[in-house]
């Protein structure tokens, strides 16, 4: 829900915050490229920034004279910039030079506020309590504000959900205008929902028309029995596993083991499915399609991949415009892997990153390797903001120490960093993003069996258990050659 919410932009905001004016002109200078209407939301983000930094020198000034947050200028300073409203990145630099401990660290209430509104339109019930806790504890006598942002989200949820479902139905402006009057009846109409709904009831009207071309692609398919990804197929192979050796046949070309080694590797991350909570995915009355998967697309270095369109997004593009991006994958050497969430054992609480943790012991077990090997790992946002790259980069560390626990070698030859991006800022990213929207069965049926990928990458034998075994333990010695364990 947070339209700003893209790599340049707070690479813009911190230049701005640290008074690094080479910084902020490149980032305009970047802004401006992708966005030329943008002049006016920089200005005033330039704006913004020079009030955050007259509270930031006053910050100093103070802590310079020894007088910090429990000094009374100190308590006036935070209690100041509080009601100025200007956003937890700014607060967290001022905590910072105040030596605020973290116990006392108040973050605004408007953010927490479109956190909760943001979850609950969601449906994210552990991220919604979490917030909700922290708001309450921080602002007790404002609770009535935490179930008036719940109740917006949902109406958010609702009403965007309606405005596609009317597009998906090939209905048509007018009753697009029939919801409006009714969000004005009960005077929650506002711009941003209307855009939203508009946006979604075109999304509708796309994934209808996308559809009808994918449910006549399968036809053409199960006509011929045949799919466009057999093409790229090898016929057999050989690998080892603890110690057995194990013979596979047609396995896709863009299973990962088949690849060549390279000497670097982007890795893509993307996810589909909207329960990622352990209490929903493992639930019997949560849909098939709903519960969470994730995707990696492995890009090793020398690979062309042709650039996508900023914006692009699977479940508002046309048929054509995601084929030829299946059609851009099956002609290059990349690979794919992709897990169920449910295929974790369960656990308490979110499960969306514990599954790019599994995903990643998967990737450099799986990755074929010669000699010292370099993986950028660029996952689009969801739990984690750009800004929370770090605790990815910790994932990465974990996930090396697992393997080093079972093959140092192995272990010390990759590389691995990590970073959380936002939807655009890679051109690539859309590559992931369609992979996964074939997966989720969504109007997409044909082009999953056009691709090949169904049960060669995401439903290899030994992967069903191997991924839960994976959680449990990482004493399994999986590779002991070149490839590592395949099947």
């Amino acid at each position: 829900m947070n339209a700003k919410n893209t790599d340049l932009w707070i690479q813009f905001r911190r230049a701005l915050l640290n008074g690094d004016s080479a910084a902020c002109e490149e980032c305009k200078a970047k802004i401006l490229k992708k966005d030329g209407s943008a002049r006016g939301k920089i200005q005033a983000t330039q704006k913004w920034g020079a009030k955050c930094v007259c509270l930031l020198n006053e910050a100093r000034r103070l802590k310079k004279s020894g007088r910090l947050f429990d000094s009374q200028e100190g308590k006036r300073l935070v209690d100041k910039s509080l009601s100025s409203r200007l956003g937890n990145e700014f607060l967290s630099m001022l905590y910072d030079i105040l030596e605020v401990p973290e116990s006392e660290r108040k973050p605004e209430k408007k953010d927490l506020l479109r956190e909760i509104q943001k979850f609950a339109s969601w449906g994210n019930e552990s991220e919604l309590e979490r917030v909700r806790a922290e708001f309450l504890r921080h602002y007790p006598e404002a609770a009535a504000e935490v179930d008036e942002s719940v109740q917006d989200g949902l109406l958010f949820r609702e009403y965007t959900a309606k405005a596609w479902k009317l597009g998906a139905s090939g209905k048509g402006e007018s009753a697009l205008q029939l919801l409006f009057d009714e969000l004005k009846r009960k005077k929650k109409y506002d711009e941003f929902l209307a855009g939203k709904m508009k946006s979604k009831f075109e999304e509708g009207k796309t994934s209808r028309k996308r559809g009808q071309e994918d449910e006549k692609l399968e036809r053409q398919m199960r006509q011929n029995n045949v799919s466009r990804g057999e093409n790229f197929q090898v016929t057999s192979g050989l690998a080892e596993y603890q110690g057995r050796e194990l013979r596979y046949e047609n396995v896709h070309a863009n299973f990962v083991n088949n690849l060549p080694a390279a000497k670097k590797w982007t890795v893509l991350i993307d996810e589909t499915g909207s329960r990622f909570d352990s209490s929903e995915v493992f639930s019997q009355n949560t849909k098939k399609k709903e519960k969470g998967r994730i995707i990696a697309v492995l890009v090793p270095d020398g690979v062309a991949l042709e650039e996508l369109r900023p914006g692009f997004h699977a479940t508002g593009n046309s048929f054509d415009e995601n084929r030829h991006a299946v059609d851009a994958l099956l002609n290059a050497p990349c690979g794919i892997l992709g897990i169920p969430i449910e295929s974790l054992h369960p656990i308490h609480g979110e499960l969306w990153l514990p599954g790019i943790d599994t995903l990643l012991d998967l990737i450099v077990r799986f990755i074929p390797i010669d000699e010292e090997t370099a993986l950028e790992v660029l996952v689009e946002q969801r739990e984690l903001e750009p800004g929370d790259s770090k605790i990815l980069q910790s994932a990465c560390a974990l996930c090396l120490n697992r393997l080093s626990r079972l093959n140092p070698q192995r272990a010390k030859s990759i590389a691995l960093t990590g970073r959380i991006i936002s939807k655009d800022a890679h051109p690539w990213l859309g590559y992931a993003d369609v992979v996964a929207h074939c997966w989720s069965g969504t109007s997409s049926e044909g082009l999953l069996r056009y691709s090949g990928w169904k049960t060669p990458v995401f439903s290899i034998p030994i992967l069903r258990g191997f991924v839960r075994r994976l959680t449990i333990s990482v004493r399994e010695t999986l590779l002991t050659k070149r490839t590592g364990a395949t099947c």
